[in-house]
């Protein structure tokens, strides 16, 4: 049941600047933060808000108002440093030619929940403690309502699946995992049908693995959405294998282009070996052609033309530095 002693009130004016004008209750007790260290400015609410969360404070603090208090929810870094997770209650009105702002700050974990506790289902128990994917319920403020005993090995602290009653994910997971399953329930509170993603789990053991998991909003009579329920299937032997396989096809294109350059660097040593041949027998032509100074003119110059061609040539072979496509062609074929 939700404690008022939990409940923390900030008033502010917004405009081209933002200034506290007001704060009741004991930020204290749910933030960690004393009521003066937001009063004299020492910290600021919406500095510790987190990070994928600023779209939310964009909207608290855009100047258009609201008809009547409405609810959302948001995540608040506090003073020993972890994230805490509360509902959020807030209005924006004038008053007196200024836009107020006023947020009512509740701690999730200490509300009533918006749906009963899953353990209340028939036969929940005897699937919960069985079934090998990771199920798991939470109520509209992101809080675990029931889960599969399966989801223990990912959690810390927790040794049976009631453990989870009644947390967050960031009270049982690292931050940066929960941040990632976080980002799903979002997409499903705002409305999708379903929020479907390939993530990244991690065990007490410190054993990294993947679940394709999959979240779905719970509606009550009126349509409204109370909370959700996620399956996660461990799909980590497939992701490994596709992995090994990929590394493999790697590998085989690895030695394939390897193979492919050995080739062509035989090639080119033969056809070099086989060019210098040519061009020491063109050289002793050369000296055989200037001890006779009667010698054709127009054939001497061609035949220099060509052995300038084939020197060319061999400069070329030795000059690829890179096997590739391209530069084979530009090494064969003259420009």
């Amino acid at each position: 049941m939700q404690e008022p002693k939990f409940s923390v009130t900030f008033e502010y004016e917004i405009g081209d600047s933002t200034n506290l004008v007001n704060l009741s209750g004991n930020p204290e007790l749910s933030l960690g933060y004393s009521e003066s260290d937001f009063l004299s400015g020492t910290i600021d609410l919406f500095d510790k808000v987190h990070n994928d969360d600023s779209d939310i404070v964009q909207d608290f603090l855009s100047l258009s108002l609201t008809d009547s208090p409405l609810t959302t929810n948001l995540r608040i870094r506090n003073a020993s440093g972890k994230i805490t997770c509360f509902k959020v209650i807030y209005e924006k009105h004038l008053e007196d030619n200024s836009t107020v702002l006023k947020l009512n700050l509740l701690k999730a974990t200490l509300l009533n929940r918006t749906m009963e506790e899953a353990t209340s289902m028939v036969n929940f128990k005897a699937i919960m403690e069985n079934t090998d994917d990771y199920i798991y319920f939470k109520d509209r403020n992101h809080v675990f309502t029931g889960a599969s005993q399966t989801l223990v090995s990912l959690c810390d602290p927790a040794e049976h699946w009631s453990d989870l009653l009644g947390k967050t994910d960031y009270d049982v997971f690292p931050e940066e995992y929960a941040d990632i399953y976080y980002r799903l329930e979002k997409q499903v509170f705002s409305g999708s049908p379903v929020a479907h993603e390939v993530q990244e789990t991690l065990t007490k053991s410190g054993v990294k693995g993947w679940v394709d998991n999959r979240k779905y909003p719970i509606r009550d009579s009126s349509n409204e959405i109370i909370g959700l329920f996620g399956i996660a299937r461990d799909i980590t032997e497939e992701i490994l294998a596709k992995q090994d396989l990929e590394t493999a096809l790697r590998q085989i294109e690895s030695l394939r282009q390897r193979e492919k350059e050995n080739v062509y660097r035989a090639t080119v040593s033969g056809t070099q070996h086989i060019l210098n041949n040519l061009l020491n027998q063109l050289s002793l032509v050369r000296i055989e052609i200037d001890k006779h100074p009667d010698f054709d003119k127009d054939v001497s110059i061609a035949f220099d033309k060509i052995k300038n061609e084939a020197k060319k040539l061999v400069d070329k072979l030795s000059s690829v530095e890179e096997i590739d496509e391209e530069n084979i062609k530009k090494s064969v074929y003259p420009e």
